[in-house]
């Protein structure tokens, strides 16, 4: 695991808490301002049966009952798997995670009316949060994706991968960490496997950040072998066992007694 990938999955914690809150305070701010006022909506708030001129709560007990919404939010925010250390979720996953994470902190807003009567916070501002909390949330993350993207131009924060294998699936995974996330891996080591003994002399010669096995040829034994000396030097191991890649279905791993199961 690179530090850099460390770094900024927890630098995305406090950015996420600025972006949100900044939702909060901007969407108050707009709808207190004249844009939204009864003269200038005119006719529509009578058929919409709504009432702008509605009194708001001070800015600061408003921010009082934010504080508490916002952990609650980030906490969405982990469980939907948004502060991995590494992930290759593309945009439109990501982006309905984000969705999620918001809307489930305005939920906690409809309780906040439904628990506690001196909260009051009109629909349009709940309406104008969501839509900006999502907005800035996601504008943040592509600025920082744009910051990772440009550090691994110049060869920081990039993931030296050692693969050792010869079959299809092993140049198919190779093939996708070049193509699909090129900017992210680099293949420093390859090896089709053969005498383990210089094997594992060669990948001490290299600077590996993971190593992953698709190599049938090894035996267990052999697999924690190599698996001891990736611990000793600090570089993930993963391992793919044939029997997943040669049957076309869905798998599901789940645990029995301390025994890992993998359930076709």
């Amino acid at each position: 695991m690179k530090r850099s990938e460390i770094y900024f999955s927890v630098a995305l914690i406090p950015l996420d808490f600025c972006a949100l809150l900044a939702a909060f305070v901007v969407s108050y701010y707009i709808r207190d301002s004249y844009v939204f006022s009864a003269d200038l909506l005119g006719n529509l708030t009578t058929r919409l049966s709504y009432t702008p001129q509605a009194e708001l709560l001070p800015l600061s007990q408003y921010l009082h009952y934010i504080w508490y919404i916002l952990p609650v939010m980030l906490l969405i925010f982990a469980g939907s798997g948004l502060y991995a250390l590494r992930s290759t979720t593309r945009f439109w996953r990501r982006f309905v995670q984000i969705v999620f994470g918001v809307s489930a902190g305005q939920f906690f807003i409809l309780l906040l009316f439904l628990l506690k009567r001196d909260f009051f916070l009109p629909r349009l501002s709940v309406l104008l949060s969501w839509v900006l909390g999502i907005l800035f949330v996601v504008l943040v993350r592509q600025a920082v994706l744009m910051m990772q993207q440009l550090l691994h131009r110049v060869g920081i924060g990039v993931i030296q991968v050692g693969i050792i294998g010869s079959s299809t699936t092993a140049h198919d995974v190779e093939h996708a960490l070049t193509e699909t996330h090129g900017q992210t891996y680099t293949i420093a080591f390859r090896s089709k496997g053969g005498n383990l003994d210089e094997v594992l002399k060669s990948i001490g010669n290299t600077h590996l950040d993971e190593l992953l096995v698709v190599n049938e040829q090894y035996s267990v034994d052999e697999l924690i072998r190599i698996r001891n000396y990736c611990l000793e030097h600090h570089i993930s191991f993963s391992f793919v066992p044939s029997l997943l890649t040669a049957i076309p279905s869905t798998f599901v791993v789940r645990t029995e007694g301390g025994v890992p199961m993998i359930e076709v």
